[in-house]
């Protein structure tokens, strides 16, 4: 099994755990990266650990599972970066966010 089937076969897995434990918000994880309940105590128990504390910059992705994340690092003063899909920008053209 190569790289790429491995990571669709996990990703599978996690999509129908999901969606078979009524975790995904909305429902229909498939294909997606979800929310899921429980997002927010995931974000807790990240930010409680000792790279988080230390880290002055966090990578995120602008997907509704990480908001708490995103939220919880601006609050922090930590600086944020994040891709900001669909804009039809190459990365030479700043598809990457900063905030602060």
């Amino acid at each position: 099994m190569d790289i790429d089937e491995a990571k669709r076969e996990v990703r599978e897995t996690v999509w129908s755990r999901l969606e078979r434990a009524g975790q995904a918000l909305p429902p229909g994880a498939h294909g997606r990266i979800p929310g899921f309940i429980g997002a927010e105590r995931a974000a807790q128990r990240l930010t409680a650990h000792d790279a988080w504390r230390s880290a002055r910059v966090i990578k995120s992705n602008p997907d509704k599972a990480q908001l708490s994340v995103r939220l919880q690092a601006l609050a922090e003063g930590k600086l944020l970066y994040m891709a900001v899909p669909n804009l039809g920008l190459s990365l030479e053209h700043g598809s990457i966010a900063c905030y602060r």
